[in-house]
């Protein structure tokens, strides 16, 4: 079975808005995906080498030189 349920992460817990219909101490697999935008300053650095692998893939519609370029254009404008 598989749900998609929305939570809130409060004070070390996710809090779902309803109980789910499933029995008492049942095991789940839970894949946690966020709306805040990464942070160039503390996301990891193997995160930066996944996505300049995705980057210099097939599919790859810019360089990576250009990718990069643009992230830290991003980057410079969000510091201020």
């Amino acid at each position: 079975m598989t749900t998609t349920v929305e939570a809130i992460y409060e004070q070390g817990k996710l809090v779902l808005p309803q109980p789910l219909s499933l029995p008492e101490h049942a095991h789940v697999r839970v894949t946690i995906e966020s709306d805040l935008p990464l942070d160039a300053e503390q996301d990891s650095p193997e995160l930066e080498a996944e996505l300049l692998k995705a980057a210099d893939g097939p599919f790859a519609t810019y360089s990576a030189a250009a990718l990069r370029d643009a992230c830290e254009k991003v980057i410079k404008a969000k510091r201020g």
